[in-house]
């Protein structure tokens, strides 16, 4: 009946802003290795007592995790928008929507600006795309962190750099 249709027509005309859900992850790989090593410590005990893992999860597991929540919030609506930032011990970044990965922080809260077509202005959340940067993002800051502490570990032990040098990642 109508009363159905006048509130369609409400939320589809609605100037409401969208709803945004930001998660913060600390990816320190400080504080992972230290629970990695409790994890092992615990798992090597319940194997012996027959038991699967019990924790503490590891990093993937709350990537995973992050990633099935934004997936579950972008799903309430069209206009439901998610960014996921992260930290190390030295550095932040906004993993998604990431920079120059098809995505501004502009178009996650506020949608495409040439309207799009498809999908209602192209608003919905593509989970591929926010799987993708986000586990990107992680490997990045982490990787560098962990160059950063190796680096001030050697340079705080008096020792100096040896080999071949260069700033550049392996392959």
């Amino acid at each position: 009946g109508r009363p159905c249709h006048a509130f369609e027509v409400t939320m589809a005309g609605s100037s409401s802003p969208p709803d945004l859900l930001a998660v913060v992850l600390d990816v320190s790989p400080s504080t992972w290795g230290h629970r990695d090593l409790v994890r092992a410590a615990k798992d090597k005990a319940n194997a012996a007592k027959g038991k699967p893992s019990t924790g503490p999860a590891t990093l993937d597991d709350v990537v995973t995790a992050v990633l099935a929540f934004g997936t579950a919030f972008s799903c309430l609506g069209r206009d439901a928008a998610v960014v996921v930032a992260a930290a190390t011990e030295c550095e932040a970044a906004v993993l998604y929507p990431r920079k120059g990965g098809g995505g501004c922080m502009g178009e996650a809260v506020d949608g495409p600006s040439g309207g799009g077509e498809g999908e209602q202005g192209g608003r919905r959340i593509d989970a591929g795309a926010m799987a993708e940067q986000v586990r990107l993002g992680v490997a990045e800051l982490v990787d560098r962190s962990a160059r950063r502490q190796a680096e001030e570990a050697a340079a705080g032990s008096g020792g100096t750099r040896r080999g071949g040098g260069g700033g550049g990642a392996a392959g």
